[in-house]
C-alpha cells in the first residue's frame, strides 16, 4: 500500500478515536447530535415503504371485499379451530388444512400467533411471530399520538419516529394481511411498550403455547 494511503488510514483512525473519547467525556452528546442529524435520512425510505404497503393493502381489500364476512363467520363458532399438535423450533404444528400465507390466531387469548408456511392438507406448519425471521407491521399509539413500526422476535419493536413511546399500545397495522379485520374482531393488540433494549423497544408480549388455532385466509 502506498505511504500516502497508509497515512490517510492512520489519520482517519486517530480522528475516530478522538471523536469516540470526546463522546464519552461529553456523556454521549456527540453521538446523540449525529443521530438527530441522520435519523430523518433513514426514516424517509422506511416511511415510503409503509406508505406503499398501505396502498397495496387498500387494493387487496378492495379486491377481497367478501372475505371479511366469510372470516367473521369462521371466528364466531367456539368449536372452530385446529388443535395444536406440538412445537418444532419456531414452528407450531397444527392438525388441519391451510395454505401458505394464511394468518393464525389464538381464539382463547385473542392474539396473533403466526403465519402458515406450509401444509400437506392434514398438517400445517405455522411460523410463530417469535421467530427470528418474522417481522410484523404495527402501529404504536397513545390517546394522542400514533406512529408506524415493525415488531421483531415477537416483543422487540422498532419505530420510524424519534419520539418517546414508553407505555404506548402496540397493535397490528392495517397493512398487515387481514390487519383491519383482526383488529375489528379483537385480535389487534400485541402488547404495551415497557422497556428499551438498544435500538429496540420491548413490549410485554410473551410466548405461550396455544391449545388451538383459528386460521384466517391470507390474501
Amino acid at each position: 500500500m502506498p505511504i500516502r494511503k497508509v497515512n490517510q488510514v492512520v489519520a482517519l483512525f486517530f480522528i475516530f478515536i478522538l471523536i469516540f473519547v470526546l463522546d464519552i467525556l461529553s456523556l454521549h452528546r456527540i453521538s446523540f447530535a449525529l443521530q438527530s442529524f441522520f435519523h430523518p435520512l433513514t426514516v424517509l425510505p422506511l416511511k415510503s415503504r409503509i406508505f406503499a404497503l398501505h396502498i397495496l393493502e387498500g387494493i387487496k381489500i378492495s379486491l377481497n371485499q367478501n372475505n371479511d364476512t366469510v372470516m367473521e363467520r369462521q371466528i364466531q363458532s367456539p368449536s372452530e379451530g385446529s388443535p395444536v399438535l406440538g412445537l418444532r423450533e419456531q414452528y407450531i404444528i397444527i392438525a388441519g388444512d391451510s395454505k401458505p400465507g394464511d394468518i393464525a390466531v389464538d381464539p382463547d387469548r385473542k392474539c396473533l400467533v403466526g403465519i402458515v408456511r406450509s401444509s400437506d392438507k392434514q398438517i400445517s406448519w405455522v411460523e410463530s411471530i417469535f421467530s427470528p425471521q418474522m417481522a410484523i407491521q404495527v402501529t404504536v399509539e397513545s390517546s394522542t399520538v400514533k406512529t408506524d413500526g415493525e415488531l421483531f422476535f415477537g416483543n422487540r419493536l422498532r419505530i420510524y419516529e424519534n419520539i418517546e413511546i414508553m407505555g404506548f399500545e402496540v397493535k397490528i397495522s392495517d397493512v398487515f394481511p387481514c390487519g383491519t379485520l383482526l383488529k375489528n374482531l379483537g385480535f389487534g393488540k400485541l402488547g404495551t411498550v415497557i422497556d428499551r433494549d438498544g435500538p429496540y423497544y420491548v413490549i410485554d408480549n410473551q410466548f405461550s403455547v396455544p391449545s388451538r388455532l383459528v386460521i384466517f385466509p391470507g390474501y
